[in-house]
């Protein structure tokens, strides 16, 4: 259960910028969106995160806080904590400056634009990655059709795919909605997503490996 909350947690950490028309904007013009969620297993509240999105001219920053606790019989067997700032221009990831604290083992991802790609450093070494690299960019589903998609705990660029599931109804803040669903599958994860007609992030559901259900409600 720890390494697959950990895992999810993490892959939530990176905005993208295409959700927001690329165009000259002045300081004064900085756009700003947050997805805020509550965090449950099994139907009981363990914590929340946090996304904070906002746009410096064709640029634009994320900063995201990740905080919750698992417990059982009042006992805290698992904590989770997460900062991650990143800057992204055109679609593609310029840097990165992740910590996180995964039930006291210590993670930190740095990355940086290089001539051909992006620099990741972690505490395992560094790697070169060509190209427009992507993240687990959730709340923008164009994105999540890579082939491979960075992780921001681990500094790892793991191979991923998406499957289409079409439409359903789902609860959104009391209400019945339609939402859009998708499935995003690797060899560590199997996580659902739903999304408004306007490709707006709604949801989240994964299984972990102890079978537990974990799932990303929206405030």
């Amino acid at each position: 259960m720890r390494f697959v909350l950990g895992l999810l947690l993490s892959c939530l950490l990176v905005l993208p910028v295409s959700a927001i028309a690329e165009e000259d904007v002045t300081k004064e013009d900085v756009v700003a969106k947050e997805w805020r969620f509550n965090l449950l297993m099994d139907g009981s509240p363990i914590g929340s995160q946090v996304f904070r999105l906002s746009r410096e001219g064709q640029r634009s920053r994320v900063s995201v806080a990740a905080d919750f606790d698992v417990k059982i019989l009042f006992l805290s067997v698992y904590t989770y904590e997460h900062r991650n700032e990143e800057l992204w221009e055109g679609g593609c990831l310029l840097a990165m400056n992740s910590t996180t604290d995964d039930n006291g083992e210590v993670f930190r991802v740095t990355a940086s634009s290089v001539a051909d790609g992006l620099l990741v450093e972690t505490r395992d070494g560094r790697k070169s990655l060509a190209g427009c690299v992507h993240s687990f960019a959730y709340w923008d589903p164009k994105h999540l059709g890579s082939s491979r998609l960075l992780n921001p705990q681990t500094g790892e660029y793991e191979a991923v795919r998406l499957k289409e599931h079409g439409t359903e109804t789902i609860a959104f803040r009391g209400q019945p909605t339609t939402a859009r669903r998708i499935s995003l599958e690797g060899d560590k994860l199997k996580i659902d997503l739903w999304y408004s007609d306007t490709s707006d992030w709604l949801a989240l559901e994964s299984t972990t490996k102890s079978g537990g259900k974990l799932y990303y409600q929206r405030q």
